[in-house]
């Protein structure tokens, strides 16, 4: 191969080069609030990826991976590399992960709920659901027991129409929680408050109805939603780089050990019905 064609193809497997020679492909499957700022999605991408040498390396090992994740993330109407959707380098590819957040902001943009709550339960902490005769769960949270190590065990998620009444519950129990960290990895162990919210959520997904589109900004001004436990970008994101595992965005905010995410009330959309595993 001539030096030419060398560096021809490793312009080609440039990650940076490469999302801007497929931006017609994202463009096609963002969601209409990007129609007018496409290209300020595919900067994001960009700086997404270069913002760690893992995930750079990984990306131009495997192109193919950064384009299935990408487009995912794009399909889903989220930005890349935030607190919504992670890229993580795996060995020599790039693996695309949408967080609990992610899902609880798609659920939001459907515009038929007002909230949605979603906690782990801890050894020791009174919990009670009969799905025949509760609404949603009665759990007491111990906060001081929390702080002294004490392990999680499930955990549920429901969302509240505007007009206060609540949906299904999803609730994640310890035979469902075994079943999803058997197929999640080492992920578990460095994320395990999140994968429990993300398996609730997930759970809570098949019931309720989603929109990749935030169609809200047409509609109420944006309240505050209290969400179980802090969140990943709590902890310190200069470790996760440095272990090339997942690349997240800001702090949100931190109240008193709970999470606070914006809500911005929107229309309707349509629901997912597939009993699913996911991770």
């Amino acid at each position: 191969m001539s030096i030419t064609n060398e560096i021809a193809k490793v312009k080609d497997n440039d990650p940076t080069n490469l999302i801007q020679r497929r931006s017609e492909d994202f463009f096609t499957v963002l969601p209409a609030q990007w129609n007018t700022n496409g290209n300020t999605w595919l900067r994001l991408a960009q700086s997404a990826v270069n913002k760690n040498d893992n995930l750079r390396k990984a990306a131009a090992a495997n192109p193919a991976s950064l384009m299935r994740s990408l487009m995912e993330c794009a399909r889903l109407g989220h930005e890349p590399g935030t607190d919504r959707f992670y890229l993580v380098p795996k060995g020599n590819a790039v693996e695309g992960w949408e967080s609990y957040k992610g899902i609880i902001q798609r659920i939001l943009n459907s515009g038929r709920y007002q909230k949605v709550v979603a906690e782990v339960v801890y050894e020791g902490e009174k919990f009670s659901f009969n799905p025949n005769t509760d609404d949603v769960p009665t759990h007491e949270i111990d906060w001081i027991a929390r702080n002294g190590g004490i392990k999680p065990v499930m955990s549920y998620a429901y969302a509240v129409h505007h007009d206060g009444k609540p949906t299904q519950v999803g609730v994640a129990d310890a035979g469902y929680i075994k079943k999803v960290r058997s197929m999640g990895g080492p992920v578990w162990n460095k994320w395990e408050t999140e994968m429990y919210l993300k398996s609730a959520v997930n759970r809570l997904e098949k019931f309720v109805a989603t929109s990749n589109e935030d169609r809200a900004a047409y509609m109420q001004p944006p309240t505050l939603v209290e969400v179980g436990e802090p969140t990943i970008e709590s902890q310190s994101a200069e470790a996760a780089e440095a272990e090339g595992e997942i690349f997240d965005g800001e702090i949100v905010a931190d109240l008193s050990g709970s999470e606070v995410i914006e809500e911005y009330p929107a229309e309707d959309a349509g629901t997912e019905d597939a009993e699913t595993v996911e991770l």
